[in-house]
């Protein structure tokens, strides 16, 4: 498989607060919120905490749901603890892959996404008002992107002591690909947007790139951050060989192993 990942601070704003990790069978991304210090310290620990946990193949659902809570634990427990921190939290969202199936632990609204035979499918379900909305047939996906409570989220790592966490799983094939955003590319570009931008640009650190500055060039006041995972066909040595390539890497982006 080729990853790529590439994470942008936009034009309007002072700070890059979004964080993601990468490993051969794991990959996540956290944007953080609160305060000029804490969005980024919530992001730092989740992607810390759930990079160092041991996971066990033998059990991956436990593993992800135990992971999530111990991100949350931790975020929590610092954002309680400091009044400068108060009220921190972050999106996390982790892909961690165990043979042929994805194992997915999800809370916020960041997105993975399955391109499979030209086609897009969000694997996961915003935590948001305006997602809420949406589900309920309320507004449109267009009406979505431009609601003003957009970025009103209804659940979070870090703002409670217990969280509940999605999880859920998909299997791989090759030839798919997987794309991790957070909502700076996901609340800009549409599901067929991200679909052609990919599709259009086979390396994945060039489809990552171009994902955050399309979102930026749309008009997009967040930051942006993508993770592209392409599976390869046999010729390509299959789902054993990876190749990495990362690009702008943010300051304290990890390499998990």
């Amino acid at each position: 498989m080729r990853v790529g990942a590439y994470s942008y601070i936009g034009g309007t704003r002072g700070e890059n607060q979004d964080r993601y990790g990468i490993g051969p069978n794991f990959w996540a991304i956290a944007d953080g919120m609160g305060g000029c210090n804490g969005g980024s310290q919530a992001a730092d620990t989740a992607i810390q905490v759930i990079s160092d946990f041991p996971y066990d193949r033998q059990t991956p659902v436990e593993s992800l749901q135990q992971a999530l809570q111990e991100a949350n634990r931790h975020v929590y427990d610092q954002g309680t603890s400091s009044q400068s921190l108060r009220g921190m939290g972050t999106t996390l969202t982790v892909g961690y892959l165990v043979d042929n199936v994805l194992y997915i632990g999800h809370v916020g609204d960041s997105r993975i996404y399955l391109i499979r035979d030209h086609t897009i499918r969000q694997l996961t379900q915003d935590h948001s008002f305006v997602g809420e909305l949406l589900r309920d047939g309320a507004i449109s996906a267009d009406e979505a992107l431009h609601h003003p409570n957009r970025n009103i989220l209804t659940r979070a790592i870090g703002v409670a002591p217990e969280i509940t966490i999605d999880i859920s799983q998909e299997k791989i094939a090759l030839d798919d690909i997987l794309v991790l955003c957070t909502d700076g590319v996901c609340g800009v570009l549409t599901d067929e947007d991200i679909l052609e931008i990919v599709e259009a640009n086979p390396e994945p650190n060039q489809a990552a790139k171009t994902l955050c500055h399309e979102a930026d060039r749309r008009g997009g006041t967040d930051n942006a951050t993508a993770i592209v995972i392409c599976f390869l066909p046999p010729q390509s040595n299959g789902l054993d060989q990876m190749e990495f390539g990362l690009e702008n890497r943010v300051e304290s982006e990890l390499t998990l192993v």
